[in-house]
This record gives structure tokens, C-alpha cells and sequence, in this order.
């Protein structure tokens, strides 16, 4: 557990609030990172709740509060994001962030732009990411 740099996830909770991944991404089994992941907030400050169901994992600060353009930007994002795919021969796979911006599909490579209205948010963590942030 001590190879583990949880310096930039924890950056990433002081920026955005959460961390989403896939567990199969997590660097350790996922009991292990969790509670890395804690140790390293508690020692930074930082409160961190966890989730993890349906193979994903979840972390969230609770204190962290959304500006107001940025929920817009989420509600604008999710209206356009389609759930299913007709050709796609996995109508349950989560849709990815694009090179670029934007998002595609893993099993089909269709890919759904972001509107004019939102801006993409600079992101070099490294930290995959299930909805970006």
C-alpha cells in the first residue's frame, strides 16, 4: 500500500469532491485502497465518505460544495449523454471521457460531444475517471 501516491487523488477531492473509478482500475484490491485512501485524507483534513457497488468505486468529501455553473454544466452534459446504444452489443457499458472532450462509447466507439455550453475542465491527474470528475 505504501507505493501508492494518494497525493493526487486527494488533490483531486480538494478540486472536484469525488473520485469515480472502476474498481478493476484501483491500484489495490479494493478494501486496501479505501482504506488508504482515508488514512490520507484524515491526515490532510480532508473528511472522505466511500461507496462501492456495481463494480464501481466512489469517494466523496461531504463539505465539498458544487458551484452553481458547474451543476449547470452536469445537468447540460446529461441531457445529451445517451443511455443505451442501438448498435453497441452491451447496452450496459458506461459511456467514457473522449481524448478531446466529450465521451465514447468502449464497445462501439460512438461518440457523443459536449454541448457548446460546457466547457471542458482541464484534468492532468492520470486519474481515469468514470464521469470526469
Amino acid at each position: 500500500m505504501s507505493e501508492i501516491r494518494f497525493d493526487t487523488y486527494l488533490e483531486r477531492l480538494r478540486s472536484t469532491g469525488s473520485i469515480a473509478l472502476l474498481q478493476q482500475e484501483l491500484p489495490a484490491p479494493v478494501d486496501e485502497f479505501r482504506r488508504g485512501l482515508r488514512r490520507a485524507a484524515r491526515a490532510a483534513g480532508i473528511r472522505v465518505l466511500t461507496s462501492r457497488q456495481g463494480g464501481s468505486f466512489i469517494a466523496w468529501d461531504p463539505a465539498f460544495e458544487v458551484p452553481a455553473e458547474a451543476l449547470r454544466a452536469a445537468m447540460d452534459a446529461l441531457t445529451i449523454l445517451p443511455s443505451t446504444v442501438a448498435t453497441c452489443p452491451d447496452d450496459l457499458v458506461v459511456m467514457r471521457d473522449a481524448p478531446g472532450g466529450g465521451w465514447v462509447c468502449p464497445e462501439c466507439g460512438r461518440r457523443v460531444e459536449l454541448p457548446p455550453s460546457t466547457r471542458p475542465k482541464p484534468d492532468d491527474t492520470g486519474i481515469p475517471g468514470i464521469n470526469g470528475g
